[in-house]
């Protein structure tokens, strides 16, 4: 393994959790401290979701916001604050009602935005747009209620934006009034529903309803009605709370690596471990089984469950990936079955001549000389992936290279990956060899930072001037010198 290459891209990562939250099961029902709510946003591209955020927050710049044509969040971003008195995470989703979108794109934002909700949030916050009805609003309306179970509408508020286009003097209940399907949906959320406006009612104080300051304070005294009422519980359900172990499980191995991580930084990797897995888990899961499965539509939670906890043990996830593009769930237990058979207790000899070694029977690796071989190569590496978007993992069979570009001289993200990769191999029976571990450091500025040594399981990797890397010499100068002497050297033979 060459590990890392620092360069100048900047890494954001934009799913933040600054909270401890305290989190208690009884009797299969998850329990989130009141003072630790946990609240997803939902609504169409360009509803307002990111600024209802910051509006709620009071911070303008906290979550992603575009006032472009092309607006819209293209991630799921979670982040946590005081207000009044306790903590409160709020999780700014993608467009999940969008029905324009690349279902992939979509689907792994779905799967993100599973993960931070884990094991489940206080409250949902329906965000509809005060104009004229059409059939866009109409859709949304419909997804609603194809997708939700009754008990998402009771954890359920709608918001609406665009407040200004009230008629004077009008009161959203007025508004709502005057639609069957609007007032169908407030009903079925308990009548719980409330106005706002990102732009114009942030500094307005001649008219109270018409200030966001008034609107936030009153819905933020919905949610804890709506937390009070179903017993400071949180929503849940079965696939919820097998994201909830993943996760934990995560955190625990984490914890027992070498490093000395905060709670919150702990919480937030181990998050980004658990949802890669889950995200090629769920390779054969639909978008729409994955909406019902988070809104609690019986059926499709018991599906998704069964692509969690049933078939990628048994023969990896790159078995569902391609047995679930297939449809049926029968036809990937099938090919799972299959994988698992040929990979597991496999008996095998080496011959020499007319000698033969004893039998040993094996469960790990693939069979020498074998077709499937890089079929399987795939499939037992899929989850070895870059964590950050400012890091890469270039992969070979029996040679591993991490490159990372460092920015504003943190390397954390870099380090990270590098922890990451042997925690990899640690949990899939590999052992790293230190010792022909490599670090290349490529800097150019003028004012260079002291570089601080890399340790793998405590021990110091060794950093060189150049390596060699698919048969070309890479050097610290990115010069051509060293590699243009091994050619004529090797020229000269």
């Amino acid at each position: 393994m060459h590990a890392g290459i620092p360069g100048c891209l900047k890494s954001t990562q934009v799913c933040s959790n600054a909270s401890l939250i305290n989190i208690q099961c009884i009797d299969g029902h998850y329990s989130l401290s009141v003072s630790d709510r946990r609240v997803v946003i939902l609504g169409k591209t360009g509803a307002g979701k990111s600024s209802l955020a910051n509006t709620i927050f009071g911070e303008d710049l906290l979550f992603n916001t575009s006032h472009t044509i092309n607006s819209e969040t293209k991630r799921c971003q979670a982040e946590t604050r005081s207000l009044n008195g306790g903590g409160m995470t709020l999780i700014d989703t993608p467009g999940v009602f969008d029905t324009d979108r690349p279902e992939e794109e979509l689907k792994r934002e779905i799967v993100r935005c599973i993960t931070e909700c884990a094991p489940g949030p206080h409250a949902f916050l329906i965000l509809l747009k005060v104009e004229k009805f059409t059939k866009q609003e109409q859709d949304v309306i419909n997804i609603i209620h194809q997708y939700f179970s009754e008990e998402v509408f009771k954890y359920a508020t709608i918001v609406f934006t665009y407040g200004d286009q009230l008629e004077e003097g009008e009161k959203i209940e007025d508004f709502v009034c005057n639609n069957k399907s609007m007032r169908d949906l407030v009903e079925k959320c308990g009548g719980r529903c409330h106005v706002i406006d990102n732009k114009y009612w942030k500094n307005k104080q001649q008219d109270e309803y018409r200030s966001n300051k008034y609107q936030v304070k009153e819905l933020l005294k919905t949610i804890d009605k709506v937390t009070e009422a179903n017993k400071g519980r949180c929503y849940t359900n079965e696939m919820l709370q097998v994201v909830e172990k993943e996760i934990q499980q995560e955190e625990k191995l984490i914890r027992q690596s070498p490093g000395n991580m905060s709670e919150e930084e702990i919480t937030r990797q181990a998050k980004d471990r658990a949802f890669k897995k889950i995200w090629i888990r769920l390779a054969g899961v639909g978008t729409g089984a994955l909406l019902g499965a988070l809104f609690g539509a019986v059926a499709m939670v018991g599906s998704v469950v069964y692509a969690l906890k049933v078939l990628v043990p048994v023969a990896k996830a790159a078995v569902l990936a391609s047995a679930g593009a297939a449809g049926a769930g029968g036809t990937a237990a099938g090919v799972a079955a299959a994988g698992a058979d040929f990979l597991t207790n496999r008996p095998q000899s080496v011959r020499m001549g007319p000698h033969c070694s004893s039998t040993l029977t094996h469960s790990t690796g693939a069979p020498q000389g074998c077709v499937l071989s890089p079929f399987l190569y795939s499939l037992y590496t899929h989850d070895c992936v870059p964590s950050h978007n400012a890091t890469t993992v270039v992969k070979f069979a029996d040679d591993t290279t991490v490159v990372g570009l460092i920015t504003k001289g943190d390397e954390s993200t870099y380090r990270e990956e590098v922890q990451g990769l042997t925690v990899w191999c640690r949990e899939n029976n590999l052992t790293l060899n230190i010792k022909k571990t490599k670090e290349l450091i490529i800097d150019f500025r003028k004012k260079q930072d002291v570089h601080l040594p890399l340790y793998i399981n405590g021990e110091r990797v060794e950093r060189v001037p150049s390596f060699k890397f698919l048969g070309t010499h890479i050097t610290e100068d990115l010069t051509w010198t060293v590699n243009t002497t091994a050619l004529v050297k090797r020229a000269h033979q």
